[in-house]
């Protein structure tokens, strides 16, 4: 009986672009002309690795497979008793994902929506329909899933994208399923939803949030996660470093420590901008357990150095990138988390909105000079330190809060005078942010309920 070892290299084109070229190791080992041992490596990778590691090897190519071979693996990855009741489905889940592909295949929308995405949706379909054909009688379990359980599936795996894409998606999906606005969830749901599984049981992939404005959803996420725990344990954010002298071995050593310590205390981590670790931490993304004894155990490394960690059932880890930063991480990053769009605006009520929209209807006036013929080049980020596109909803959700705190009901109905208070304290607060510039100009605002006071320096509202 003969054994030859065999080493499997799971995505070696990521150690391909290392500038230490590390793979130059595996020149003599592949040329098999150092001794008489003989070692069967495999090499997976997503793009074609140089020619003088290819040339040691045998060469295979697979393409993205086509209509066909999505549907038998779509249909292979279910139980077997569960095929059936989801073979047209998943088929055209299958046909709708091949649109989409060719669709955006010379995009960046291409990076967000992968085979890896596909699968995880097909998992997350199956799960969803044992779930209602263990408490559902015979009748109901004939039906399967809705068109809503499909759609919501969609949302969880598709996600991240811009909103002018996922408008795309979501009209290829309207030519198979029934696709209303209506079913659309909330984005902050569906990560809520995420939080409150169990990543280890339920299946579900950790967290990459895609937001214009990292501020309010660093806030948001972090208030969530708190609540979650009941604020028994403060999630832990961390940002990365430009300075030249932190990204050192060092450096990089006692971030990697810090996640390595929260994944075994089972500690929520936001991770901001953290590029120089994440290639460390794939094989806790993509969830590679190794159990022993009962318990799960992960690998991570720094370069040739790698360690078993034991990984807490509680452990949360949340990526939040901005769209120009998301788009140029590395696709086996991209593929390996539930992405999610966030803006404040989108998860707010109707009611809610229509807050904002006096508000900033309020500030454009403020902001809007009487040049009396003469041109004026001031917009609202000189008027208002630090303002951004969700100021203004975070504001109104910051004070509608508030309110509800103070009102003996704790949820007050929005009326007309409710809703003029609430504006009128978000007015109060914005005022503070109003640098002395702006308080110049506001004498020649052509919002004339507000003059000038220069001591102390701040607005006032007219008698």
């Amino acid at each position: 009986r003969q054994i030859m070892p065999v080493v499997v290299l799971d995505e070696i084109g990521l150690a391909e672009d290392s500038k230490k070229m590390p793979l130059k190791a595996l020149h003599s080992l592949l040329e098999n002309n150092s001794d008489h041992t003989k070692i069967g490596f495999i090499g997976i990778s997503n793009w074609s690795l140089d020619p003088a590691k290819m040339n040691r090897g045998q060469y295979v190519t697979r393409q993205v497979p086509d209509r066909d071979e999505l549907k038998i693996t779509a249909l292979q990855i279910c139980r077997p008793n569960m095929r059936e009741l989801l073979r047209s489905q998943l088929e055209k889940v299958a046909e709708v994902y091949m649109e989409i592909y060719d669709e955006f295949s010379s995009t960046d929308t291409k990076s967000y929506i992968g085979l890896r995405d596909f699968y995880c949706l097909v998992k997350h379909l199956c799960r969803v329909a044992e779930d209602k054909v263990a408490g559902a009688t015979p009748s109901q379990r004939q039906r399967g899933l809705t068109d809503g359980d499909v759609m919501n599936s969609v949302y969880r795996n598709f996600g991240g994208i811009d909103p002018e894409a996922n408008v795309k998606v979501l009209e290829k999906f309207g030519r198979y399923f029934r696709v209303v606005n209506e079913m659309k969830p909330h984005t902050l749901d569906m990560i809520r939803e995420n939080l409150q599984a169990e990543i280890l049981e339920s299946g579900s992939r950790y967290l990459l949030i895609v937001t214009p404005t990292l501020e309010t959803t660093i806030d948001t996420i972090d208030q969530e996660l708190r609540r979650l725990s009941k604020n028994e344990r403060i999630p832990q954010i961390k940002f990365n470093s430009h300075f030249p002298d932190d990204a050192d071995y060092t450096k990089r050593c006692r971030l990697i420590n810090d996640v390595k310590n929260g994944i075994e205390r089972g500690e929520s981590m936001l991770l901001i901008d953290m590029e120089m670790i994440y290639e460390s931490l794939y094989d806790v993304l993509n969830q590679y357990y190794k159990e022993w004894q009962g318990r799960k155990y992960v690998e991570i490394g720094l370069e040739s150095h790698r360690v078993n960690v034991h990984i807490h059932e509680k452990t949360k880890i949340i990526l939040l990138a901005l769209p120009q930063h998301a788009a140029k991480l590395p696709i086996p990053l991209l593929n390996r988390m539930e992405k999610h769009y966030f803006t404040l605006l989108e998860n707010m009520s109707e009611s809610e909105k229509s807050m904002v929209q006096d508000l900033k209807a309020w500030i454009n006036q403020l902001t809007d000079l009487d040049t009396q013929g003469q041109e004026a080049h001031f917009s609202i980020h000189e008027t208002f330190l630090g303002y951004h596109d969700d100021t203004a909803p975070a504001i109104v959700k910051t004070e509608w809060k508030a309110v509800c705190r103070e009102s003996p009901r704790r949820r007050p109905e929005l009326t007309d005078p409710i809703c003029q208070h609430v504006l009128k304290r978000c007015q109060e607060k914005l005022l503070r942010t109003v640098s002395y510039d702006g308080l110049v100009r506001f004498s020649i605002s052509k919002n004339t309920d507000y003059q000038v006071q220069l001591n102390p320096s701040r607005c006032v509202k007219c008698s």
